[in-house]
C-alpha cells in the first residue's frame, strides 16, 4: 500500500511512499501528517493534483510551459498551478523583434512598420554620430557663442553649411525609408545611409 502526501501551503501532491508493515500489530504503520492512502487521479497534460476538502482534485498546471506576450514579445512563465495563461500570451516563439502577432492566424508575422522604426533610429544615430565626429558638441557651443578657433575650417559659416547638408541627407533618406513597403527596400536605404554620411566639413 502507498501513502500519498501533499504540500501544506499549496496543497499540491508532492510524492508517494510505500507504507511499512506493522510486524508486531499487523497492518501498516500509521500515516504521517499530510498523508493519505486515497488513490491518486490520473493526470493529463497541463494538470496537477491537489488536496481539497479531503479529496484529490485535478487543477490546471501550465508551469512548465513557455509563453510570449503578443504585444511586447517578452518571454513569460507561470509559477503557480491552478491558473491558465492569459489570452494575451502565446506559446509561439517570435523569431525577430520586428514581428507582430496575428490573432486571426495564430502566428507571428513580419512588420514593415516596426522595421522602419529601427531603420529610422539607426539613421538618426548615424547622422548624429558623424556630425559630432566632425563638429564635437563643445566646438559647436563655442562656435555658436562667437568663439573663434585657430583651425580655419571651424567657423560659424562652415558649421551652418555642414549642418544644412546633414539635415538634407537625413530628411531625404528618412522620407525614402518611410515610403518603403518591403524589407529589402529598407535595407537598401540603410546601406545608402552608411555610404552617404562619411562627409567632412563643408566649406565655401
Amino acid at each position: 500500500m502507498k501513502a500519498h502526501s501533499w504540500d501544506k501551503d499549496t496543497l499540491l501532491y508532492v510524492g508517494s511512499r510505500d507504507l511499512r508493515e506493522d510486524v508486531l500489530n499487523g497492518g501498516y504503520l500509521p500515516l504521517k501528517d499530510l498523508e493519505t492512502t486515497d488513490d491518486l487521479p490520473k493526470t493529463k497534460a497541463n494538470q496537477a493534483i491537489q488536496r481539497k476538502n479531503g479529496k484529490w482534485v485535478l487543477i490546471p498546471d501550465f508551469r512548465s510551459g513557455e509563453y510570449w506576450d503578443k504585444t511586447t514579445r517578452e518571454k513569460k512563465s507561470l509559477t503557480e498551478a491552478g491558473i491558465k495563461p492569459p489570452s494575451s500570451w502565446t506559446e509561439k516563439r517570435p523569431t525577430s523583434p520586428f514581428e507582430i502577432f496575428d490573432d486571426s492566424t495564430g502566428e507571428w508575422k513580419f512588420s514593415v512598420d516596426l522595421y522602419k522604426q529601427q531603420a529610422l533610429q539607426l539613421l538618426s544615430s548615424l547622422c548624429f554620430a558623424k556630425r559630432n565626429e566632425i563638429f564635437p558638441d563643445y566646438k559647436v557651443v563655442n562656435i555658436l557663442s562667437g568663439i573663434e578657433y585657430h583651425d580655419s575650417d571651424y567657423t560659424l559659416k562652415n558649421y551652418k553649411l555642414t549642418a544644412s547638408r546633414f539635415r538634407e541627407i537625413y530628411y531625404s533618406l528618412k522620407q525614402e525609408i518611410e515610403n518603403a513597403t518591403v524589407k529589402e527596400d529598407i535595407d537598401e536605404k540603410i546601406s545608402n545611409v552608411r555610404e552617404l554620411f562619411p562627409i567632412s566639413i563643408i566649406t565655401k
